[in-house]
This record gives structure tokens, sequence and C-alpha cells, in this order.
């Protein structure tokens, strides 16, 4: 944040906003402290890998974009773009804890999706090997429709918030454009595992998501 206004708008947590470390459950990646996080990232694991900075890059995008639009809103001077900035504040509260669940999902989804391929599922069963598979490249799909979101929702205010706080809706802007393409590329480096069919779809879908940020 740079320097000037310091007082922060209506959009300041309230009573209907419920803090995520108390609607995660315990054990989940978002519940975790940031140290406790990296050094699981870190480890010589398969998860959490790519997905979970995917997912957590997108959320540190989102609420940062919320924390720009707390000193935003209720402001008179940025009245005329109330209803882009309340839509975007909805937007960026609502996916939060999403993308912190898909960051377990993901790590869940890879797991058994490591296994399958371990344990020849493929060969012996490609029924039950193409829902591991599906279960791998769903959560980072999702991520990627939210992080679109996101990433359009930051673009759109360009100019419109608190100035004092340019610098970090470009922040959260770069994040979001970073976290779709991790998210992308997630999604991208299993359809090979996937039918034909199915990864025609995926690759149509992710077309009209849009171009590469």
């Amino acid at each position: 944040m740079s320097g000037g206004e310091a007082v922060r708008g209506e959009a300041d947590g309230g009573p209907g906003d419920r803090r995520l470390d108390e609607a995660l459950p315990a054990g989940s990646l978002g519940a975790m402290s940031v140290a406790a996080f990296l050094d699981a990232l870190a480890a010589r694991t398969p998860a959490p890998g790519g997905g979970a900075v995917a997912a957590t890059t997108l959320a540190t995008a989102a609420a940062l974009g919320r924390m720009v639009l707390g000193y935003t809103l209720g402001r008179p001077r940025f009245a005329g773009h109330d209803a882009l900035h309340r839509a975007g504040d909805e937007a960026f509260r609502a996916a939060l804890p999403r993308l912190l669940e898909l960051a377990d999902a993901d790590a869940r989804g890879y797991a058994q999706l490591d296994a399958a391929l371990r344990g020849g599922l493929r060969e012996r069963d490609p029924a039950a090997f193409a829902a591991a598979a599906s279960g791998a490249v769903e959560p980072p799909l999702e991520m990627l429709r939210l992080g679109r979101s996101i990433l359009d929702a930051l673009r759109a205010q360009s100019g419109t918030t608190n100035p004092s706080l340019e610098s970090d809706r470009v922040i959260a802007e770069r994040l979001a454009s970073a976290g779709v393409e991790a998210a992308r590329l997630n999604v991208e480096a299993n359809l090979s595992l996937l039918s034909e069919t199915r990864a025609a779809e995926l690759l149509r879908e992710i077309e009209r998501i849009g171009p590469r940020t």
C-alpha cells in the first residue's frame, strides 16, 4: 500500500464475513500457517504441489482485491463505480473459501491418480482409471474458471478504486494472472490421461475461458 488515506471503508469485515480460519476443517491446507504450508510444499511428496500453489495464489489475489475495495467502498468520490466494486467484493468474498477447498480437493485428486498410475489401474480397470483421471482434472479446471472471473474483476476495477492502493490492485491482478496460468497448466498436464472425447471437450472449454494471460 502506498502512502495516503488510511481509513478503511465499509467493506471491512462485518457480521456476514466469516473468518476463513473458522470455516475450514482442521488439517486442511488453508488452515495451515504460512510457514507450515511452505514446509509441506517444499517436502518431497506428491502433494501439495502446483495445484495448491494455483489455488492459494488466486486466493491471495482475491484477498488483496478485497483489501483494495475495503478502502474504496463507502467513499463518495468512488460512488460512481459502486455497483462494480460491490460485485467485485462479493465475487472475491465467495471465491476465497472455495479456492482453499479446491487446494485440498486437488491434493486428494492427485494422490488418487498417483495411486492409480502406480497400481496399473489404467490397464486393469479403465473405467476406474478414467474416474481417477477426471478427479485430478476437475479441481484445477474449477480454479481456472474462478481465477478468470477474479482476474476479469480486478482488470475492470483499474482506474476506479482508491489510488492510494493502486499498487496493491496491480499486484492482485498480476497474482490472479499467474494463478490462472498455473491452473491452466495443471489441467493441460493431465489431458493425455483422459479419453480423446473428454480431452477435446476440456480444450474447447479452456479456449472459451479465454486466451493465456
